[in-house]
């Protein structure tokens, strides 16, 4: 056995028609038409690895592309397998190779299907295997290779030890040909088709057992033989005590007998067990998540509940004592439905909805039920069947179907032995609300509106429940609502609500979201009005409102503005036309604002042009020895305008000096003794502009943030005296 491989779903092409023609093709018979491309994994317990980097698979119902190397638990050394035979396995796993073509696999074991001529079947395995395999009618034997040696047989189960020296192989059930070593030249490229016909090759069909046969030529197995796999045929021999119980040990529960085995769902048990007859054997299943096949029939026990989950998304749930039949089960895009079952006992139904609903039928011993709709109970025994329908439309009739009623949701009916339904009745209150109890509950719920934390002016709640139709509890702000999806949520006041759906009778799954109604129109903020604003002609207008806005539409006169908001919506910039205020008339103004939730306020006013301020003319240049207007000498005073500085790191430079009414004139930032590495105390330093002028620095953090201008007369210093560090 190669165990270097690691080739998980290696495929032509990974594209979804290629994929699609994979899948079509593995449902072909491998001895009437295209190889089957694909390995599917019917059944899993415990770990099955894939690979040689031995990666769990997650899910049972799995493809495998064909050479990839499946491996079931653990490896288990050989000198083990005795040891183990007191233990159940802990993991195993069924495999299907194409329809009629089963492997299973427990723990320790690997296999890897490689790719045979037309119409074989071509393994290498390893550990211990059980082999199911049956043709399909009226074609050749299959043909398969194993162990370098050539077996034939149309219908056989086979056990594999490979923990045996040499590898041994038990015939459990049917006959099966044993021809000599596997054609050497049987592979992908090449195929048994390239020689002659000989004895080997030809179906076995069309070989009559000789004595060159029982001489040294093909053996014959029947049941119970058992022959140890070398390279030439071996005489057959009994089946031995040892052998015959690692052969139970290995066995899977539930895929004992050949079959199609063909997956239609899961069953969740109460108790993670279930009593199966599956293709006429009665296999004892357990597990979190038990695989149901077409033609499987389930019984339950009386504390026990069996919630059937179909792949095609409908739900059967099984209660106490029953018994439940999945005689045909049809599904698919290119084939026509077809879904029929038979059921004694408490059985309730939640079906998807149908375009063809007559393709699903239910029997009883005493009623047919033709499904109209999505949700009904039966209760049926061998003197009477009961029905009540929750949802939809239920066809009742007697099994000749001699008279049918139609029963809608909210009713019942009976149809005893050997009569025509009853006609419907009302399901009484008691009966209801035991019915909602027990009803299936939803295995998913996803909400699509309203969204977490969305701005709503109304709510039209949106939600989807898988299987459709499950039941369901709709909460509004912890109280329980009828609501179902699509239903508007009408007169909720302005502030933050919350809504959860889940499931019905349970916790979980479940949904919740938390939304904000909203139906007042937006506004502007306070102090804000529209028939006295007021903006000069090259600057920008500033509108505040007192919760964001989704939208602004502006127009000034008969131009659209554009607008820039910002604070998170609350603040909106924009700029009119400058020609539109040039001259200086009132303009129309009109605002169409429209908030988060979708409130719209329209509104009108006045835009009033202000004339723009005279600029300050600009600075002249000065003689060396400037005169004011007022002598600056020693001893007199020295009338002086400063404006404080913007957002420096001091309070105490000054910007902007204005003498005796002239100026401005523009201070160096090194006009106080020091420069900029001495920060300026309060006090009046000597003017580097004009000689005989100081500048007061008054200590002010206001200064820091503001422009302030102040007009004082400052005290010059007499001559010989020093102004620096004077407070003032």
């Amino acid at each position: 056995m190669k165990t270097g491989l690691n080739l998980l779903f290696r495929r032509p092409a990974d594209s979804p028609w290629v994929r699609l023609a994979l899948l079509t093709a593995a449902l072909c018979f491998l001895n009437g038409g295209a190889m089957a491309q694909e390995l599917q994994l019917l059944h899993r317990e415990g770990d099955l690895f894939a690979g040689s980097g031995e990666q769990p698979v997650a899910e049972d119902k799995r493809t495998f592309s064909r050479d990839t190397l499946l491996r079931v638990g653990q490896t288990v050394p050989p000198a083990l397998a005795q040891a183990l035979l007191a233990t159940p396995p802990a993991s195993g796993a069924a495999v299907l190779i194409a329809p009629g073509q089963v492997v299973t696999l427990v723990q320790g074991a690997a296999m890897q299907v490689k790719q045979g001529e037309e119409g074989s079947l071509d393994l290498e395995l390893s550990g211990t295997a059980h082999i199911l395999l049956e043709a399909a009618q009226e074609a050749p034997p299959l043909k398969l290779y194993l162990a370098g040696r050539v077996l034939e047989t149309s219908r056989a189960v086979l056990f594999y030890n490979g923990w045996a020296q040499p590898h041994r192989l038990t015939v459990v059930t049917g006959g099966v040909k044993l021809a000599g070593p596997k054609p050497e030249n049987i592979g992908p490229d090449k195929t048994a088709g390239d020689e002659k016909p000989t004895d080997e090759t030809k179906p076995a069909a069309e070989e009559k057992p000789t004595k060159a046969d029982a001489a040294g030529g093909a053996v014959l197995l029947k049941e119970g033989d058992m022959v140890a796999l070398g390279e030439l045929p071996s005489a057959p021999e009994s089946t031995t005590e040892e052998e015959r119980q690692l052969q139970r040990w290995a066995e899977l529960a539930g895929f004992t007998a050949p079959g199609p085995y063909k997956r239609v769902g899961v069953a969740l048990s109460s108790d993670e067990k279930l009593l199966v007859e599956r293709y006429g054997e009665e296999a004892g299943l357990s597990g979190k998540a038990i695989v149901i096949l077409e033609g499987d029939k389930l019984r339950t026990h009386k504390p026990q509940q069996v919630l059937i989950r179909f792949d095609n998304k409908d739900r059967i749930k099984l209660f106490g004592e029953s018994t439940f039949h999945i005689e045909e089960h049809v599904t698919g895009k290119q084939v026509e439905e077809n879904l029929l079952f038979r059921m004694f006992g408490k059985v309730r139904a939640l079906l998807t909805a149908r375009i063809r609903p007559a393709a699903i039928r239910f029997n009883t011993p005493t009623a047919t039920l033709g499904v109209k709709g999505t949700d009904f109970q039966s209760v049926a025994s061998a003197a009477d069947t009961e029905v009540s329908v929750l949802d939809g439309l239920l066809g009742v009739s007697d099994p000749a179907g001699q008279g049918t009623v139609d029963v809608p949701a909210g009713m019942f009916t009976t149809v005893p032995m050997g009569q025509l339904p009853a006609p419907p009745a009302p399901i009484p209150p008691d009966k209801l609300r035991q019915l909602r109890t027990e009803a299936i509950p939803a295995e998913r719920i996803s909400m699509q509106s309203p969204s977490e934390g969305e701005i709503l002016r109304r709510v039209e709640l949106a939600y989807e429940v898988l299987p459709p139709g499950a039941p369901v509890e709709v909460l509004l702000d912890g109280k329980v609502i009828e609501a179902a999806s699509g239903t508007v949520l009408t007169e909720l006041p302005d502030g933050e609500h919350s809504v959860t759906v889940k499931a019905a009778a349970t916790d979980t799954p479940a949904q919740s979201a938390a939304f904000i109604i909203d139906t007042t129109p937006p506004a502007l903020a306070e102090g804000v009005k529209l028939d006295a604003l007021r903006v000069e002609a090259d600057k920008p207008l500033l509108l505040s409102w007192k919760e964001p806005l989704q939208t602004l539409e502006v127009t000034v006169g008969d131009k659209p503005v554009a607008v820039e908001l910002s604070g998170e919506g609350t603040q909106a910039t924009l700029q009119p036309d400058p020609e539109l205020l040039q001259g200086g008339q009132p303009v129309t103004l009109r605002i169409r604002a429209v908030d988060r939730a979708g409130n719209e306020f329209v509104g009108e006013g006045t835009l009033l042009p202000l004339a723009k301020p005279p600029q300050a003319p600009a600075p002249k240049a000065e003689p060396a020895a400037p005169t004011p207007k007022a002598a600056a000498m020693p001893g007199g005073s020295l009338k002086q305008r400063y404006q404080g500085t913007l957002a420096r790191d001091t309070g105490y430079v000054l910007d902007e000096l204005y003498l005796n009414d002239r100026g401005p004139f523009f201070e160096t930032p090194g006009f106080a003794a020091g420069g900029p590495q001495e920060p300026p105390r309060a006090g009046l330093y000597p003017s580097l502009a004009y000689p005989h002028s100081y500048l007061r620095a008054v200590e002010d953090p206001f200064f820091r943030r503001h422009s302030v201008t102040r007009e004082e007369d400052t005290p010059i210093p007499g001559a010989g005296e020093s102004a620096r560090g004077q407070d003032n």
